[in-house]
């Protein structure tokens, strides 16, 4: 009986070391290196930024400063004046085809007068005039204007483009009487505006050729004292059309998607 009871102890004494040798084995901590050696897949896993459709990088600024330097003439239509023309303008694009900025441009043109003192016949039938300049006028028109413009789709390569401007203009006149040995000098100002439609053409991808017309309308005064001793007021009437040519450039190539 006491075999019976001893062999009983001992195996549940061994049933029990067995069963806690089990238990440990299953919680102890699994090594990285046997982490790699289960599942060596996990090595290959490495992040990606993702791609969307559209997505475009670029490294000049959202808006492009664009900027015209023309020339041309403009022909006053009620002063019969044909002066040339040099200027700027320039500004911000806010959209694709809208344009904001400042324009600034100076109008100017001499005019001489002269007298025939007398005439001879040259050789070969040529008539040569001797003449004494008697007088000399000049004209310097300076418009100051904030500007819009618009752009529309092209065709052919072509660009067609309009405009309106609005601010203000100086005018003065000068002229010296060569006989008498008198001067004069005026200046007259007021507001004027400006509306004009023209045609681009690409250069490459940063510049355009532009050619347009425009109108220029402007009533320009000043105050003088009368002979009463009362004051009274100048005008001068600058209204009439134009031409000017210019070079455009400030646009960035278009960005390649990645």
């Amino acid at each position: 009986m006491s075999n019976r009871i001893r062999l009983t102890l001992t195996g549940v004494v061994a049933l029990g070391v067995w069963v806690g040798t089990a238990i440990a084995s299953d919680s102890l901590p699994v090594s990285g290196f046997a982490l790699l050696q289960v599942d060596p897949r996990l090595s290959a896993v490495h992040y990606q930024p993702a791609n969307f459709p559209g997505q475009e990088t670029s490294s000049g600024p959202e808006r492009p400063f664009v900027s015209q330097l023309h020339g041309g003439y403009f022909n006053g239509s009620a002063n019969n004046t044909a002066p040339f023309i040099v200027g700027l303008r320039a500004g911000p694009m806010v959209d694709k085809r809208l344009q904001v900025g400042l324009l600034v441009d100076w109008v100017h043109q001499t005019k001489n007068l002269s007298n025939i003192l007398s005439t001879s016949q040259a050789p070969g039938g040529i008539k040569v005039d001797v003449k004494q300049d008697s007088a000399r006028a000049l004209m310097n028109l300076v418009p100051m204007m904030a500007f819009v413009q618009a752009s529309g789709w092209g065709l052919l390569g072509f660009l067609p483009y309009i405009g309106a401007a609005g601010g203000y203009e100086v005018l003065v006149l000068s002229a010296d009487d060569f006989i008498s040995g008198k001067s004069f000098e005026s200046t007259f100002g007021g507001w004027a505006y400006q509306v004009w439609a023209g045609v681009g053409f690409p250069l490459g991808e940063r510049t355009k050729l532009n050619g347009e017309l425009f109108v220029n309308e402007a009533i320009l005064g000043r105050s003088v004292a009368s002979t009463n001793g009362q004051s009274a007021h100048e005008n001068v009437d600058m209204n009439g059309i134009g031409f000017r040519l210019g070079l455009s450039w400030g646009y960035h190539p278009k960005v390649k998607k990645q």
